[in-house]
């Protein structure tokens, strides 16, 4: 399945205004060429937000992340009877990742296609990341690959800084994303008792 930019705007979020909703649906019309994050809420933990280094194992280097979690549920303000821990996707450079299609057989002209539909992010099971001061170069994530680590582990190392915060738009076409990748209601199985039934 292909996601457009351009067909995200028929899903706006209720709490955006009607200014809001006509600023955003412009920029999502000059897509890419649009502003992707924000300059905004340095220390707080947000969906969207590029953390690192975070530890997944003692096994792996610790890597740069972009956590998948809601903004609500990783608040270390909300009180809850069990530590939450947080999701999040690896941050892989367009260039490292070119490298792993290399060595998985892909000749240039499939991989420039690819890489093409990932940032008119049209690849379902990624989300294009643009170059900018933060975002040194463009890079991607990999929703097929996530890991979930304790919140207080991200929390009580000092060394882990926040690289980025999404703007409205760089949110709202993540977000998206996410949707479009892990809830597919329009899967095309049906899950009657009765198979063909209406």
């Amino acid at each position: 399945m292909e996601a457009s930019v351009e067909d995200l705007a028929r899903y706006f979020p209720h709490y955006l205004t009607h200014p809001q909703r006509d600023t955003v649906a412009k920029e999502l019309g000059n897509f890419p060429n649009v502003n992707f994050y924000l300059d905004r809420y340095h220390t707080q933990y947000l969906q969207g937000d590029c953390w690192g280094p975070i530890a997944i194992n003692t096994a792996t280097p610790p890597v740069a992340g972009v956590i998948l979690s809601n903004s609500c549920d990783i608040d270390l303000e909300n009180k809850r009877a069990l530590p939450p821990s947080v999701v999040f996707s690896p941050l892989i450079s367009i260039k490292s990742y070119r490298t792993q299609l290399e060595r998985g057989g892909l000749n240039n002209q499939a991989i420039e296609a690819k890489l093409h539909d990932i940032r008119r992010q049209a690849v379902t099971d990624i989300i294009y990341f643009p170059p900018s001061v933060s975002v040194r170069e463009e890079s991607l994530i990999w929703l097929c690959k996530v890991f979930s680590v304790p919140m207080k582990r991200i929390a009580a190392v000092e060394k882990i800084k926040k690289s980025f915060t999404l703007s409205q738009v760089g949110f709202y076409i993540f977000t998206m994303k996410l949707a479009i990748h892990f809830c597919r209601l329009h899967e095309n199985v049906p899950r009657f008792p009765d198979a063909d039934a209406a």
